[in-house]
């Protein structure tokens, strides 16, 4: 059921929106499954150093790297289909460019927590054959 979700891009009536939309993903690169798997590969991978790059903006109060990191993220998040974290992203990407750094906090935990869900999702769909598990 889960997989019908993420496909139609739907949420049940009550239910938390689905982590990704696996059609926007697959538009984003032309319906290539291997491509997007190795996308999603690559994002998976790389998240938990770019999570620790803001937080390390945050504690420089580097406004300008922080949005710049946060920005990349946001694409990849795009990428992903991931909307609601990209939405996530977005805000902090907006407190970092109005040097509004007292107010990021809560969502750079934000989006260190929300991985999680994508990659359990990620793993769920028809890519989860695709993708490796993370290295512990």
């Amino acid at each position: 059921m889960l997989d019908a979700l993420v496909a139609a891009g739907r949420t049940l009536r009550g239910a938390s929106p689905p982590p990704l939309d696996l059609g926007i993903a697959l538009g984003r690169v032309g319906g290539n499954r291997e491509l997007l798997a190795e996308l999603a590969q690559l994002f998976v991978e790389d998240y938990p150093a770019k999570i620790a790059d803001v937080r390390a903006s945050l504690d420089a109060k580097d406004a300008r790297r922080g949005q710049r990191v946060v920005h990349h993220v946001k694409g990849g998040l795009a990428t992903l289909g991931a909307t609601a974290l990209q939405e996530t992203a977005a805000r902090l990407e907006s407190r970092f460019e109005e040097q509004r750094l007292a107010e990021a906090e809560p969502l750079v935990a934000e989006l260190a927590q929300g991985p999680r869900g994508l990659v359990a999702c990620l793993r769920t769909t028809e890519l989860g054959g695709l993708i490796a598990p993370a290295a512990s």
